[in-house]
């Protein structure tokens, strides 16, 4: 699109070809995050700000005929969570809601902390920090009620939504280590309330998104990625940005040239490749052969190994060019890595499942 200028046909075509892909990153993410397979990016925070924060956001998205009003603690209310999921799940639930208020209607969105007694299936006995989600709308019978967050389930009709954002909502919440209930009747609305395990720690400060990429110097990558169109792509964009790039299909490449006299700065590699050794076990052995190497691993699905990827920067797939070149400078940026440890023994090869969704 950067490239097409003022081509008004071209640009319009790409633009609905980012269109489509967008809308697929989204229904594929759904769909992990309602499988607990999403990536998260934990960090402390206080609901109370998040929401104050946040309402302009899902004021715009439900419109003028709704009205939404918070209603926060008047005490901290911290959570170990990550930010952007937790959002989403707000949006979603924001919504759900204006949907079910076709004639306008008031949305309030509480925080709070509470105790339970664990006398509830739905929720453990222990402390836990509340949000709830309260519409005025038209509610539902307690059968829609219980299938709600199940994937593809809708109410709505052909085109008006994929039945995935409540269930997102659900898998975001018990991959954190929470509990989601609702409670409705018909024409007394609806209220959802997400519970999740509150912290002691003090609020994270998040770091504000910049506007423009920035550029590369003269810093020499090597890029690692099995799939041709994703690696053309890749090596086009960081080109694009100033790098000095060179390439390799497989992690055996990558080494022999690591292990070579020629000067690398970043080893960009992908976490899934095919040939027994991942994007991982690469970056250690690489580390071995050069210790001041800086390495960013990128994936858009990482199966359920968070200690392992939490070893090594990380940024998803599929990943945006500002993205990209802001995450490229926070590693060039940042302090030498520790010398590398020896590499534990390989694993064992994964189970057909977990082929099946990694080549997915």
């Amino acid at each position: 699109m950067r490239k097409a200028g003022e081509n008004e046909v071209i640009s319009r075509q790409l633009s609905a070809i980012r269109h489509a892909a967008e809308r697929g990153r989204t229904l594929t993410r759904q769909l992990l995050a309602f499988s607990r397979r999403e990536r998260l990016q934990p960090m402390a925070l206080d609901l109370n700000s998040l929401v104050r924060n946040f309402l302009p956001l899902m004021q715009q998205a439900v419109g003028e005929a709704v009205t939404i009003r918070a209603k926060a603690s008047d005490v901290p209310v911290c959570v170990e969570v990550d930010p952007t999921h937790l959002e989403s799940a707000l949006l979603n639930l924001a919504v759900n809601a204006r949907d079910a208020m076709p004639k306008g209607g008031e949305l309030v969105v509480s925080t709070s902390l509470i105790t339970s007694q664990g006398k509830e299936e739905t929720l453990p006995a222990g402390a836990w920090a509340r949000i709830a989600v309260k519409d005025n709308g038209l509610g539902m019978e307690s059968e829609v009620a219980s299938r709600i967050f199940e994937p593809f389930f809708t109410t709505k009709e052909v085109g008006k939504g994929s039945g995935l954002g409540l269930s997102q909502v659900y898998g975001f919440v018990n991959q954190s280590g929470g509990h989601v209930r609702v409670e409705s009747a018909p024409g007394k609305g609806a209220t959802f309330e997400l519970f999740l395990p509150p912290t002691d720690r003090p609020a994270d400060v998040r770091a504000a998104p910049g506007n423009e990429a920035p550029e590369g110097g003269a810093e020499r990558l090597l890029v690692v990625e099995d799939d041709p169109a994703v690696l053309a792509f890749t090596v086009d964009l960081l080109k694009g940005l100033g790098y000095d790039v060179t390439m390799a299909a497989d992690a055996k490449a990558a080494l022999s040239m690591i292990r070579g006299k020629k000067r690398i700065d970043l080893l960009f590699s992908d976490v899934i490749m095919p040939g027994g050794l991942s994007g991982i076990e690469l970056a250690r052995q690489a580390r071995l052969a050069r210790p001041d190497l800086k390495i960013l691993l990128t994936s858009g699905y990482i199966g359920e190994r968070p200690a392992d990827i939490a070893e090594f920067p990380l940024i998803d797939k599929p990943y945006e060019r500002n993205a990209l070149a802001s995450k490229l400078r926070e590693v060039f940026n940042a302090k030498a890595a520790a010398p590398a440890k020896t590499p534990p023994a390989k694993s064992k090869r994964k189970g057909s499942g977990e082929k099946a969704l990694s080549e997915a």
